[in-house]
């Protein structure tokens, strides 16, 4: 027998899935600016680092996953550019319109850039019916907000499943150091002390992909040979102040925040604002900026 679902005064709790859709929707307009463009940065230096390799030409036809507003495909267009390429198609997919909706006029009016809702990473067939159609998947910290373990596995085989069998490149990433998680423990630290936050961490999507290796072996669950899967880091660090400003707003409006600050004190909740702006200082101070570090796994089928 099934447990009882939570309930509330206005009808049952919504479920681990509608929360996730509720926090994207809520932050899509101004995803870019809130999340201090850090995946699209993020991506860059992946295609710094590695783009070389990729093995994208004008033939290619790319899967931006769950690409929120195409912050991957907002680093690979320039870099394509750059290189001399225009790859034949690029699909972004997501399952918040208001994610697609909100990409830049770089990205929607591209010629060779089209963008479809779909109902779920983990099952693609609507957007991608014939197995083998794509050259490359690009999942840029998208797969650890899947939800269980059981959603990232059958997302990671949809990836698996659309690449094609020859040749065919996945890149992926994932935190290893989430910056806004960091800022937020140890803001929580300045008010609360390091004790208290400590014990009453904001919870995160997927905190085991931040793990070496971890994201490595799903996707050999997945499909993948352990040998055509490579794993290497990347730093990443916001110097922009248009860029810190987004963050520090997200840092006080969004649902992470809130929850942050969960059953303070009024004048505890008052100083939470200055505790977050002196952790962001400390931050800059020790690294030259906001400072993130993901893992990178590119993986060929």
């Amino acid at each position: 027998m099934a447990a009882p679902a939570a309930t509330s005064a206005s009808g049952p709790a919504p479920t681990p899935d509608e929360l996730r859709r509720r926090y994207f929707t809520f932050i899509a307009p101004k995803y870019a600016h809130l999340t201090g463009n850090t995946t699209r940065d993020a991506f860059t230096e992946v295609l710094k680092q590695h783009g070389s390799d990729l093995g994208i030409t004008n033939e290619s036809i790319i899967h931006d996953v769950a690409a929120g507003p195409g912050s991957a495909t907002q680093a690979l267009l320039p870099w394509c550019a750059e290189q001399g390429v225009s790859p034949k198609k690029i699909v972004l997919t997501d399952y918040v319109a208001g994610m697609l909706e909100s990409a830049p006029a770089a990205v929607t009016g591209h010629a060779n850039v089209e963008a479809k809702v779909v109902d779920s990473a983990e099952d693609l067939s609507a957007a991608f019916p014939e197995d083998g159609c794509l050259t490359h998947v690009i999942d840029n910290f998208s797969v650890s907000t899947f939800g269980t373990k059981a959603q990232h596995l059958r997302a990671l085989r949809e990836d698996y499943r659309t690449l094609r069998p020859e040749g065919g490149v996945a890149v992926f990433t994932t935190w290893k150091r989430f910056a806004i998680s960091e800022i937020i423990g140890a803001a929580q630290a300045r008010v609360k002390g390091p004790d208290w936050a400590a014990t009453h961490p904001v919870p995160m999507n997927g905190p085991e992909f931040m793990t070496k290796g971890y994201l490595a072996s799903m996707l050999v669950e997945a499909g993948w040979a352990p040998e055509k899967t490579r794993t290497s880091l990347i730093k990443s660090v916001v110097t922009s102040d248009a860029d810190e400003q987004g963050l520090l707003e997200f840092m006080q409006v969004s649902p992470p925040a809130k929850a942050a600050t969960a059953g303070w004190a009024d004048d505890e909740v008052t100083a939470w604002p200055a505790a977050v702006q002196e952790a962001v200082d400390a931050m800059k101070k020790e690294y030259g900026g906001i400072y993130g570090e993901a893992w990178v796994v590119i993986a060929r089928k």
